[in-house]
């Protein structure tokens, strides 16, 4: 987890944030345009953008992620006992990175990005 601001750069404001939400209540929270989303394929409105700011650009849409148990039992009970917990059936889901880096995936990468990167990361 980061704990110092990124500057996210040029072009980062044209890109649509990517919640992972419970399956069963995708549609409640956005315009999706197909039943569900397990991989991210599409953009939706979200019908209420004011109660989930940190999942929405500012145009109001987010590039949805569905989650059932079937598919990923831990994620889905994680994100159940999140909703129980918040009354939020989502979090954000993105990627430690940086633009032409790989995927931060071990504790030895997240020092190493922390360390060229001047973040902490835990």
């Amino acid at each position: 987890m980061a704990e110092a601001p990124v500057d996210p750069g040029p072009g980062w404001a044209d890109r649509p944030f990517a919640p992972i939400v419970l399956e069963e209540h995708a549609h409640a929270c956005f315009d999706l345009p197909v039943p569900t989303s397990p991989y991210m394929q599409f953009v939706a409105t979200a019908r209420a953008p004011e109660a989930h700011l940190a999942v929405c650009h500012v145009d109001g849409t987010s590039r949805v992620q569905t989650v059932n148990a079937r598919q990923n039992p831990f994620l889905h009970s994680l994100l159940r006992r999140f909703h129980e917990e918040t009354g939020c059936p989502m979090l954000l889901n993105t990627s430690l990175n940086i633009k032409g880096e790989p995927l931060v995936n071990t504790a030895e990468d997240a020092d190493r990005f922390g360390e060229l990167h001047g973040i902490p990361v835990l």
